[in-house]
C-alpha cells in the first residue's frame, strides 16, 4: 500500500474540534479569545485546507459555565467556520454545557436548534450517532459533581436501538470517553473522566458490531500522546476510540490546567477519513502555527486498523 497523504482528502473525512469553553472575560480566562480563534477560522480561508464532506464536528464543552451569553459566544465561532467552509457544524453536549445544570440538556439542545441532545445523521459513508449527556448529579457528599458525564438509561436503550438498525458502519460521539481507553480517562478517586455508567455503556456497545469508533473529548489529552488513539478489542472484535484532544488547552494526567494559554500557543483539530470498514486515517491540523503534525515516519498520517 502507498504511503498516505499528509493532507487529508475531502471524501469520507470528518473534521473534529475538542473542547472550546468559550468563557465570559469577566468570570474566566478563557483561552479561546478573539485573537486565538480567529487562527482557526482564518486556516479554513481561500481554500487553504480540504472541506470535508462529513462536516465538522465539535465534541462538546462548547461553554464553560452553562450560560446563554457563553452560547452566544460559541454560536459566533461555529457560524464563523461554517460561513467559511459551506458546511455543517454539529454541536455535542458537554458537562460544562450544563453547569450546575443552569440549562437542561432538553434547552441546550432547543437553543442549538436540536430536536434533543441526542441525535443521529447519516453521512453516506458511517451513521453518525451522538450520544447525548443526562443532567449533572452530585457527588455522595453532596456538592456537585462538575465533571461527571452521566448518560441515562432511556439514552442507553436509544443507542442500542439506533446500533440495531444502522445497517452500516457507526462512528459514535459522546463527550467523555469510555472508560480503560483514552490517556487520561481515570485522574484520581474523585475524578473520573470517562462515560457513567460505564458497565452498561460497554455492554451496549459489546452486543452491537456496528458500532466501530467511539469519538470525544473532555480529557483534554495532547494529541500525539500515547492512547489518544487507541483500538480495543469487545467482544472479540477492534474498536478505534479518538480522542479530539481540547482547543481550550491540554493537559495529562497529574498536570495542572493551564487556563492562561497564549494565542500562539499549538491548537489541533482533527481529519478523520473512512478508507474503508478495516482503515481509518487520522490527522491533526495545527492551527497555530498553520501545519501539518502526526508522525513523521507515516507522513504525518495515524492509521487506525480495524
Amino acid at each position: 500500500m502507498s504511503r498516505p497523504n499528509p493532507i487529508p482528502p475531502e471524501k469520507n473525512t470528518v473534521h473534529l474540534l475538542g473542547d472550546i469553553q468559550t468563557a465570559l472575560p469577566q468570570t474566566f480566562a478563557t483561552s479561546m479569545r478573539p485573537g486565538r480563534r480567529a487562527k482557526l477560522v482564518d486556516d479554513f480561508r481561500n481554500g487553504r485546507l480540504p472541506v470535508p464532506d462529513g462536516g465538522h464536528w465539535t465534541t462538546g464543552d462548547l461553554i464553560h459555565r452553562g450560560q446563554e451569553v457563553e452560547n452566544l459566544d460559541a454560536r459566533d465561532i461555529l457560524r464563523q467556520l461554517a460561513d467559511n467552509t459551506g458546511q455543517t457544524v454539529w454541536p455535542v453536549i458537554g458537562n460544562h454545557d450544563i453547569y450546575d445544570n443552569r440549562q437542561s440538556p432538553l434547552q441546550w439542545a432547543r437553543w442549538w436548534g436540536l430536536p434533543a441532545p441526542s441525535y443521529t445523521v447519516d453521512l453516506g459513508f458511517v451513521l453518525m450517532i451522538v450520544v447525548g449527556l443526562g443532567e449533572q448529579r452530585n457527588n455522595p457528599d453532596g456538592t456537585p459533581n462538575r465533571g461527571g458525564c452521566f448518560v441515562d438509561d432511556t439514552t442507553l436503550v436509544w443507542l442500542d436501538h439506533q446500533l440495531q438498525a444502522a445497517g452500516k458502519d457507526c462512528w459514535i460521539i459522546c463527550h467523555a470517553p469510555m472508560r480503560d481507553t483514552i490517556t487520561g480517562t481515570d485522574r484520581g478517586p474523585t475524578v473520573i473522566s470517562y462515560a457513567q455508567p460505564d458497565a452498561p455503556i460497554a455492554q451496549v456497545i459489546a452486543d452491537n458490531p456496528t458500532a466501530k469508533a467511539w469519538i470525544s473529548g473532555h480529557t483534554h489529552t495532547p494529541t500525539g500522546t500515547p492512547d489518544a488513539i487507541v483500538t480495543k478489542t469487545i467482544n472479540g472484535r477492534n474498536m478505534a476510540h479518538i480522542n479530539a484532544s481540547g482547543l481550550v488547552n491540554t493537559a495529562l494526567p497529574g498536570e495542572s490546567i493551564n487556563w492562561d494559554v497564549d494565542w500562539l500557543d499549538r491548537m489541533d483539530t482533527l481529519w478523520v477519513t473512512y478508507v474503508d470498514e478495516h482503515r481509518y486515517e487520522i490527522r491533526y491540523r495545527n492551527h497555530g502555527a498553520g501545519v501539518w503534525n502526526g508522525p513523521p515516519t507515516l507522513n504525518r498520517v495515524t492509521v487506525v486498523s480495524l
